[in-house]
């Protein structure tokens, strides 16, 4: 009887300073994570979209590129020819890997399940369902986001360009439509400040999320 009240008076000596030591020794999360995002800046000329009923090929990508610089080309200047050293850089994410070491991310809202065993991130209908893609832009670059995803219906989607920091919105969206089944899209788009763009996809039909690749290509 004696032992046990020695054993509770000696715990009631140091639990206090057990605590004290607990609350400085505080576990730390692992992991790597994304530098913080770029102040939001607007997009400097209106977007350009193309679908084709289907997957985009790298072939679909470069055309799109070659129109597009042409469209956001200042008056009177001529584009830079295209050449090996002024190909297209690329950065990919996907339902597994939805961060970059290049600052490219996206991040999903309003998520329906995502399932690492089929590779996909399913999404609902409606604007409060949407993947935001993030990308870090420069001047005289033009970025084209291609989206790869699956629909389980005929469907619109609604491309919008989130509000940069001073809560302007910097292009109006800008809309799609896509046959059901595995297909894709993409969005060309350029900046006259450096910072980052976020884009905004969601649809009127259930979909998945199945990839999405930024291409940067000098002006």
């Amino acid at each position: 009887m004696n032992r046990i009240c020695a054993l509770i008076a000696f715990a009631a000596l140091v639990s206090p300073a057990f605590a004290q030591n607990m609350s400085v020794k505080r576990p730390v999360a692992q992991g790597i994570h994304p530098k913080p995002k770029l102040m939001l800046v607007p997009i400097a000329h209106k977007p350009l979209v193309l679908t084709k009923g289907r997957p985009l090929t790298a072939g679909d990508r470069n055309e799109f590129i070659a129109s597009a610089r042409l469209s956001f080309a200042k008056p009177g200047a001529k584009p830079r020819v295209m050449t090996a050293n002024t190909s297209p850089a690329v950065m990919t994410i996907n339902p597994d890997q939805m961060t970059t070491p290049g600052g490219f991310l996206a991040a999903g809202y309003d998520v329906a399940e995502w399932d690492p065993a089929d590779g996909a991130v399913l999404m609902t209908q409606g604007p409060e369902s949407m993947i935001e893609f993030v990308a870090p832009v420069t001047t005289n670059n033009l970025y084209v986001l291609t989206v790869t995803v699956n629909t389980y219906c005929a469907a619109q989607f609604t491309i919008a360009p989130a509000p940069n920091e001073q809560a302007v919105v910097s292009s109006p969206p800008s809309v799609v439509s896509v046959s059901a089944g595995k297909t894709g899209f993409a969005y060309a788009f350029d900046a006259n400040q450096a910072g980052s763009i976020a884009i905004n996809v969601s649809s009127n039909c259930n979909w998945e999320f199945l990839s999405a690749e930024l291409a940067t290509t000098p002006m």
